[in-house]
């Protein structure tokens, strides 16, 4: 009888402990989501001059979308990622690889450092956006 106990008791520490694994994985990757540490790659509208070297730095701004338009565009409450604005160039649909957040309801827009990349097998994105600010617009 005691052996049975044993095993229950035994049981539960595991599913405690695992419990507990998870939720510090959880939260630890939404921390670092929130930091903006993860990438996360989207196809985009994003303004590029003819005139845009490979590796050549440009601060550019995204609006967040809300309501109707978040809806009509098929996204989230709150994306920010839907055209990223460099300069006022003509938009090209491509690949970026965003480090920021993917929803920011609690902004009006995003500032973004944004790199152009050199095309090869290593580097899937046309452009690397890092998050450098939160706009509020009001």
């Amino acid at each position: 009888m005691a052996s049975h106990s044993n095993s229950a008791e035994s049981l539960g520490y595991s599913l405690l402990t695992l419990a507990a694994i998870l939720g510090l994985g959880y939260w630890g990757w939404t921390s670092a989501d929130r930091s903006g540490y993860l990438i996360h790659s989207e196809v985009t509208d994003i303004t590029v001059s003819a005139d845009w070297r490979v590796g050549e730095r440009k601060v550019c701004v995204s609006p967040i979308i809300h309501g109707q338009k978040a809806s009509m565009e098929h996204k989230s409450e709150g994306y920010a990622m839907s055209i990223v604005a460099c300069d006022d160039s003509p938009t090209e649909t491509l690949k970026v690889a965003f480090y920021g957040r993917t929803k920011q309801p609690d902004y009006d827009g995003v500032q973004w450092n944004c790199i152009r990349n050199k095309l090869s097998w290593r580097e899937a994105a046309a452009f690397t956006c890092k998050q450098t600010a939160g706009l509020h617009l009001k």
